[in-house]
């Protein structure tokens, strides 16, 4: 499995570019992302997401979503 989202922090302002099939069949399994968005998101207070995903499974989705829309940052 390949990592199917990536983290650009070359700017300012971090950028998530979320590509891929959710779900851990899929590429992007929603534990690994969240540890990860919630590292980003300690030390940032605007993260960009970019999304472009054929869907997956809609619980490890879920879980991706509710991440992005508890967060503390904008």
């Amino acid at each position: 499995m390949h990592q199917a989202y990536y983290i650009n922090q070359a700017n300012d302002i971090p950028e998530i570019l979320l590509y891929g099939e959710i779900g851990g069949w899929g590429d992007i399994e929603s534990k690994q992302f969240i540890a990860a968005f919630k590292e980003l998101e300690a030390n940032n207070k605007i993260i960009k997401i970019r999304l472009n995903t054929p869907g997956g499974n809609c619980f490890e989705g879920i879980s991706i979503f509710n991440c992005m829309k508890n967060s503390t940052a904008e």
